[in-house]
């Protein structure tokens, strides 16, 4: 089947769910039933929160947060699922591995803790350094990937991305920018500082997230692409690579939007933040 480069013609799988699927509200803490837990995988401390019950979700967030905001997302991902929200490695209450950051070594960390769980298949969510994880999740083992949604999370970074994290500093972030994440790391600012290190720190390697239109190819995993078109850290041109290129893939634009298109609270849309729940519920659940 022949795919239409326009993009405002790849919107129509958002309209039409955002037509046809009822309304979400979004709560700001986490459901009383959810559980925290710490496993050692892989040399570290993973610290992971699970809610519900049902087929295996693993929801990865991005670099600099922490697992704790997905938390409006969980009343409706957990009806039907059980939710694993993972603080990625150095994140949240999650111990960091020595080495410098791997996008592949998070994917085996990820592995890691699904065996620990004894899950052997299962759907995903990530958001930016999430999504990337995911990339290389559905392409080491792609047997075990059965669905993703990537936000804003890509398999390459552009030039101009480059030159944007590797001039980023502890400074650039502002007092709003800072408000929202301390309070999800315990080690407060000081661990912070160490994040920002990290994300710079992804500029200067050209090895991790290198996919070619032929290892792409091979990902089996039904994948949903939820993108801001004016996100200048994973751009537009880099969803319609994966557009291009995933076997079964669909591409959800969000007009207007940079990388956070479904977190109003980040200048996100709030129409997207409303629909985002029940049309990743209808993607995943979609067995045909």
């Amino acid at each position: 089947m022949v795919r239409t480069p326009m993009i405002r013609c790849l919107t129509v799988f958002a309209l039409y769910f955002a037509l046809t699927v009822p309304r979400a509200s979004q709560a700001r803490s986490a459901p009383a039933a959810a559980t925290d837990q710490t496993v050692e995988v892989n040399g570290i401390q993973l610290h992971y929160r699970a809610i519900g019950t049902g087929p295996a979700l693993l929801m990865i967030h991005g670099l600099t947060w922490a697992g704790e905001y997905w938390n409006p997302l969980l009343p409706t991902l957990s009806r039907d699922h059980r939710v694993i929200v993972v603080d990625l490695p150095g994140h949240g209450r999650s111990t960091g591995h020595p080495s410098p950051w791997s996008y592949r070594q998070i994917a085996s960390d990820m592995f890691a803790l699904l065996d620990r769980l004894g899950i052997q298949r299962v759907q995903a969510v990530g958001h930016s350094a999430g999504g990337c994880t995911l990339v290389y999740m559905a392409t080491q083992q792609p047997a075990r990937l059965e669905a993703m949604v990537l936000i804003a999370g890509g398999h390459r970074l552009l030039p101009s991305a480059r030159k944007r994290l590797h001039d980023l500093t502890y400074d650039d972030f502002d007092a709003a920018a800072r408000s929202t994440r301390l309070p999800m790391l315990p080690g407060g600012e000081a661990q912070l500082r160490s994040l920002v290190d990290v994300l710079r720190s992804t500029a200067d390697d050209y090895e991790d997230l290198s996919f070619t239109p032929e290892r792409l190819s091979q990902i089996r995993a039904r994948t949903l692409l939820v993108w801001g078109d004016r996100d200048p850290t994973f751009p537009i041109e880099v969803a319609t690579e994966l557009y291009r290129s995933i076997p079964n893939a669909a591409l959800w634009v969000v007009p207007f939007q940079k990388h956070f298109p479904i977190w109003p609270d980040q200048g996100g849309s709030p129409e997207a933040a409303r629909d985002f729940p029940e049309i990743v519920m209808r993607f995943l659940d979609d067995t045909k």
